[in-house]
């Protein structure tokens, strides 16, 4: 155990750094990095991951692949670490849509529908404007794929999440993840610390200092607000939304504290998300959007249709 589990920068104390498939010394993103970078890297045709509050997601989008966190509790987790079984849902990565459905068939044993595609989409945009801000790469790319999406012919609404704070609700989620992981973990933690990293023992330690009734109360505040984005969301077919603010970071700076705002809406309202990828920004790295929906073939779907290719990585390995 170390902090990759609970961090999005695949820095692992234990195995060594994965580094980006399109730029050494940038991270891959986390934790299911590993399986993004052999899957953008050519290693692999798919591969399989874990998404807590976005760790399938965010990999996908940091290295331009596909990555599906599906309908929170459609995949069996048996013989999964688990970390927050609150949020934590098993995962696909693969470098198209059809990969990720034909690995979603074989995973849910039955054929993935998207329905009736002649049918108008009705699509919301969610940007978490003044909440989150996007870098300019980001932001270009998914106007772009907003576009993309009328001229398919969808119906879309800009929505806003009323009563949503993604800060609050970052911190809510942690604190979540962090007590879950303790009642997982602490037995492991007591009788071997050494397994531990320093960091992760923090995290850890800080989970069991928090109190009973605050603790309740997070479970209190996170069932209303699930059932108020829920409530939000009902209305639309799919939810577009960027995957991350920003592509991938350098190693050598701090992980942003907001690369998991957008993607934690799919894991705290349960829903299945589809991240895809919107070809390379100015400085040459992947860029990413995610559709957000209650069918997970329709999210698959969608993202396949709205999604631009970006080049082979291999070679940057």
């Amino acid at each position: 155990m170390h902090e990759a589990a609970l961090g999005a920068t695949n820095d692992n104390l234990a195995f060594g750094r994965c580094h980006n498939p399109y730029r050494h010394g940038f991270t891959p993103g986390g934790s299911s990095g590993g399986s993004a970078v052999a899957v953008a890297a050519g290693l692999c045709a798919a591969a399989l991951g874990t998404d807590t509050l976005g760790s399938v997601r965010i990999p996908a989008g940091y290295c331009g692949v596909f990555g599906h966190k599906p309908t929170h509790g459609l995949l069996p987790m048996g013989g999964v670490m688990p970390l927050s079984p609150t949020f934590d849902d098993l995962g696909v990565l693969a470098r198209s849509a059809c990969d990720v459905s034909a690995v979603m068939d074989v995973l849910t044993i039955r054929a993935a529908d998207p329905g009736d595609a002649s049918t108008p989409i009705r699509c919301g945009v969610v940007d978490l404007a003044g909440q989150v801000e996007l870098q300019a790469d980001v932001r270009d790319a998914f106007e772009q794929a907003v576009e993309a999406a009328r001229a398919a012919g969808w119906r879309v609404e800009r929505l806003t999440l009323d009563g949503w704070d993604a800060s609050a609700m970052r911190r809510l989620s942690l604190l979540i993840v962090e007590v879950e992981a303790l009642a997982e973990h602490g037995a492991m933690l007591e009788h071997n610390p050494s397994g531990f990293s320093p960091t992760l023992t923090g995290m850890l330690q800080w989970a069991s200092r928090q109190s009973p009734d605050r603790v309740a109360h997070a479970y209190l505040q996170l069932r209303s607000s699930a059932e108020g984005l829920r409530r939000q969301l009902c209305g639309f077919d799919a939810i577009l939304t960027p995957t991350t603010a920003a592509p991938a970071f350098s190693f050598d700076t701090a992980a942003p504290i907001d690369q998991a705002d957008f993607t934690l809406l799919a894991n705290i309202s349960g829903l299945a998300a589809t991240a895809f990828p919107l070809g390379l920004g100015a400085d040459g790295m992947p860029v990413s959007a995610q559709i957000i929906s209650g069918s997970d073939a329709l999210a698959i779907h969608l993202a396949g249709r709205l999604a631009r290719s970006a080049p082979p990585a291999g070679r940057y390995l």
